[in-house]
């Protein structure tokens, strides 16, 4: 049952990063363009407002103004939207994945017994850089060790580290 929920937590979690990392970077793409498609604003009450540049664009019959000031103008409206969600929710899906399949799971995609065998905490926090003693970490413990096979894996293993 519980390989059942972090299968389908992972899909779940992939699908939401796959999201909205799409949605980040359109929004990215959207600014881009919209920088480089500004115009000097023509009329004079935009200059003095502050204003330095602006575009015209349609989209599903309706016609859109977007300006872009210099400086922030002295008063913002009520109702400002921020494009930051998409950032946020991208790495926070992102951290909840790799907590999930590295760190939940670490005995799937980081461990092989048969090179050698460590805990479940170990590689994340080896990987990391934060495990700084080499006897708490590459203790021989399980099957790895039985076989001479096995013994040589790991003493080749201990001198790559």
């Amino acid at each position: 049952m519980t390989a059942y929920l972090f299968d389908i937590a992972s899909l779940l979690g992939r699908w939401l990063h796959l999201v909205t990392g799409i949605a980040w970077i359109g929004a990215s793409f959207y600014f881009v363009w919209l920088d480089n498609s500004l115009l000097p604003p023509r009329r004079r009450e935009l200059i003095d407002a502050g204003v330095g540049g602006e575009v015209w664009a349609v989209h599903g019959g309706g016609f859109y103004n977007a300006q872009k000031y210099r400086i922030a103008p002295a008063g913002l409206p009520e109702s400002l939207h921020w494009f930051y969600w998409e950032a946020y929710s991208t790495w926070l899906s992102g951290f909840f994945l790799l907590c999930l399949l590295y760190f939940g799971q670490a005995e799937v995609y980081l461990i092989d017994p048969s090179v050698v065998a460590l805990s479940k905490p170990a590689p994340p926090g080896r990987r990391n850089g934060l495990t700084t003693t080499r006897p708490l970490a590459s203790v021989p413990t399980g099957p790895a060790t039985d076989t001479a096979e096995s013994q040589a894996r790991l003493r080749s293993a201990r001198r790559s580290m």
